[in-house]
């Protein structure tokens, strides 16, 4: 037995069972797919309409100092330091701090602009830095022939300008966590001088650059609301 559907062809009775099941299974996808759309589009009208706004805060409750321990590459106190920053005008501050560093002690000033309001989001900073240097610094070294020896060297004080970018986030009402990122240049031409008749290979001459605050910053600290 043969039937014929409306397209003019002449089907079995297997073939247009199976014809007529893939165009129900096409019919619900496609419902399926249109209820999904259209429950996806009231979701997002309900979630921009019905969403409360959080309150903006006030600037005039926000703290405007702040005390921070960080670390970093670079960072402007140093591997392991303590800042100072205060709220000069609305979305300015001023700040300084020190810390340890590899080339001795380290100290710096800096002025930042943010770019939101509570001193909060990103933000640029332009420092100043200062690095005391090391009187004395004894490296183990090894000649190109292979000889071990010890080599003095004397790390002169470094001054440097940096630029970078901070990001905050906001820790409870008051605190902070941030991250920072960007370049220092070196201002200081003359970094070392070599102590004593051993001189150092060309191995720790470049391990000495690398050591020298200038370069790649990459920092990150925690800053206290007071």
């Amino acid at each position: 037995m043969t039937d014929t559907n409306y397209d003019g062809r002449l089907y079995l009775p297997n073939e247009l069972l199976l014809l007529t099941m893939q165009t129900q299974i096409k019919t619900a996808i496609l419902s399926l797919l249109i209820s999904l759309l259209s429950f996806k589009a009231h979701s997002q009208d309900d979630f921009y309409t019905s969403k409360p706004t959080p309150p903006e805060e006030d600037p005039m409750t926000c703290p405007k100092t702040f005390l921070g321990v960080s670390t970093g590459i670079n960072n402007n106190p140093g591997l392991l330091g303590f800042n100072l920053e205060v709220g000069v005008a609305k979305k300015i501050s001023l700040g300084g701090g020190a810390g340890l560093s590899v080339w001795g002690y380290k100290g710096y000033l800096e002025g930042k602009y943010y770019f939101h309001d509570c001193y909060k989001g990103g933000a640029i900073g332009l420092a100043l830095t200062r690095n005391t240097g090391i009187p004395e610094i004894q490296f183990e070294d090894e000649t190109d022939a292979g000889v071990k020896q010890n080599v003095n060297m004397q790390l002169f004080p470094q001054t440097n300008f940096a630029i970078q970018g901070y990001h905050y986030f906001k820790m409870g009402k008051r605190h902070r966590f941030y991250l920072n990122y960007g370049y220092s240049f070196e201002i200081t031409t003359k970094k070392y001088s070599v102590i004593g008749p051993n001189l150092p290979s060309k191995t720790l001459i470049s391990v000495v650059d690398l050591m020298a605050p200038s370069g790649i910053i990459f920092g990150l600290g925690f800053s206290f609301g007071l």
